[in-house]
């Protein structure tokens, strides 16, 4: 085990995000197939009593992983407003989906469950918290869609020993990043 590998794991992460702050378009990794800021450069705040409608999402993977951001969002309080609809479209290609964060709210669209996982991932890198700690979120519409059949990234095992425990990080680092 190489005592290097944790700062290998820092440079590396920190390269990724230092290249991502020239610019708002260049901020989201992957960069979108289609990324339209609104000129005014108004934000929606996710409501603290919002409600997530996935009522169309029967995938378990996809509804935890809302379950896992509405946490993040909101108080533990059922509200009545809705703040962020799912949708389901046969209209995109699989692992495509339509993000458009507006005054009414976040909608999301998707044909499938790995489009669902990709939107709340972009969501999650668009995220910013004002002083009182309350998730805000720029106007936006995302168009995205996979340009490549596979996704994936290279990690070269040869050069020393790669447990389960030193490959965990990259693996979740891949995953952030809709790789």
């Amino acid at each position: 085990m190489s005592a290097t590998h944790p700062i290998r794991i820092a440079f590396i992460t920190c390269i990724l995000f230092l290249t991502c702050l020239k610019s708002f378009s260049q901020s989201l990794i992957p960069l979108p197939a289609s990324l339209k800021k609104d000129p005014k450069d108004r934000s929606y705040m996710f409501p603290a009593k919002g409600r997530i409608d996935a009522t169309y999402i029967s995938s378990g993977i996809v509804r935890s992983r809302i379950e896992q951001f509405k946490r993040l969002m909101t108080k533990n309080v059922a509200g009545k407003k809705i703040a962020m609809r799912l949708h389901f479209t046969t209209e995109l290609q699989p692992e495509a989906y339509t993000l458009n964060i507006d005054r009414k709210g976040i909608d999301l669209w998707s044909a499938s469950d790995a489009g669902f996982l990709y939107a709340i991932q972009t969501l999650q890198q668009l995220v910013t918290h004002d002083k009182k700690g309350r998730a805000v979120f720029p106007y936006v519409q995302i168009d995205d869609r996979p340009s490549f059949k596979w996704r994936g990234m290279h990690l070269d095992v040869r050069s020393e020993e790669h447990t389960s425990e030193l490959q965990s990080p990259y693996v979740i680092s891949y995953a952030v990043f809709c790789l």
